[in-house]
């Protein structure tokens, strides 16, 4: 975590008062582990209108957390050792969600626990706003540049979670894609460059905007312009979350309860196989696609694409 070698002495926070204090809290990433953070962050803010709340992670994760008011200061990791040093209490969150004994605890409730601190039902809810000036300027370029059709509903579509064990088989999600749009809607594909199912490339109503936006910031501004979302267990899925964006949300390792019952708008749908819910965290392939010699998890290839549009058509029909 620290950019020297030096010895220093971590003060954890074990409960103390922290009005007129500064609490340094750590966890290097990724988007959807910080916001899963932010419930315990309001909730010390709340409890402690004068705390200071310093806040440390890897430099392309610090955008989970622009804007957030119960931020003071937003810090890189390495971090220097001299805000350590001045920071009166610490708590680091690395390893938390990983190691949890019980893995059918909600991330929520696990870093808030980490904490010595139980989360109120109604304080569960993640942090995230975007910047209205950002998300106007995305919304311009989604109409005059890209050329996305008004009238009709707009679906973002993430492509591909971060790790393959997590990723919904693109056939599958090639034809989800291809119902949602013949359904009447206008579907936005996101994700790295290449990540676009083929099958849908070129298709009318099917926009693949995957590697036009390398800043995360404008993934999420492109999101918030949307009507609701598609996405395996990723890091949309809770931004979403946040903003308050009907989601279907596709699992398989993971239960969905453990990342998504806290949402109000998200339609989980998960995978069905013997070895389901697996609880494998890493970038390694599923080991029973491994066996198997296929690319995607097995239980995320028993989710039916007519399933996720169906689920994305009930969106629409509830409003």
């Amino acid at each position: 975590f620290l950019d020297e070698t030096r010895d220093f002495e971590e003060r954890p926070w074990r409960g103390e008062d922290l009005n007129g204090k500064t609490l340094l809290m750590f966890r290097t990433g990724g988007y959807g582990d910080i916001l899963l953070l932010t419930p315990l962050v309001r909730h010390l803010r709340q409890r402690f209108p004068q705390v200071r709340i310093w806040f440390a992670t890897q430099p392309k994760y610090l955008m989970a957390l622009s804007g957030n008011p119960d931020v003071t200061k937003r810090l890189p990791v390495p971090t220097p050792l001299s805000f350590c040093e001045q920071a009166d209490f610490h708590l680091q969150f690395e390893g938390t969600i990983e190691t949890a004994a019980d893995p059918t605890h909600h991330a929520v409730d696990l870093m808030a626990e980490r904490a010595g601190v139980v989360l109120e039902p109604a304080e569960r809810e993640l942090v995230y706003t975007p910047a209205p000036a950002r998300v106007a300027a995305i919304r311009m370029q989604l109409l005059e540049k890209v050329k996305v059709r008004v009238g009709r509903p707009w679906v973002a579509v993430q492509a591909r979670a971060s790790a393959p064990l997590r990723t919904y088989p693109a056939p599958l999600l090639a034809n989800a894609i291809r119902r949602i749009v013949q359904n009447g809607c206008e579907v936005i594909v996101l994700g790295e460059e290449g990540a676009c199912p083929p099958l849908v490339r070129g298709v009318r109503g099917v926009y693949d905007l995957c590697g036009r936006t390398p800043m995360m910031a404008d993934t999420v501004a492109i999101l918030a312009c949307c009507d609701a979302l598609v996405a395996p267990d990723s890091s949309l899925t809770h931004f979403a979350g946040a903003m308050r964006i009907p989601t279907v949300a596709i699992y398989g390792p993971f239960p969905g309860a453990v990342r998504t019952a806290y949402y109000p708008a998200c339609v989980t749908l998960e995978g069905q196989y013997r070895c389901a819910p697996c609880f494998l965290h890493g970038q390694s392939p599923c080991p029973a696609a491994q066996r198997k010699k296929q690319e995607y998890s097995p239980c995320l290839q028993t989710i039916r694409p007519q399933d996720v549009a169906r689920a994305v058509a009930g969106i629409f029909k509830e409003r």
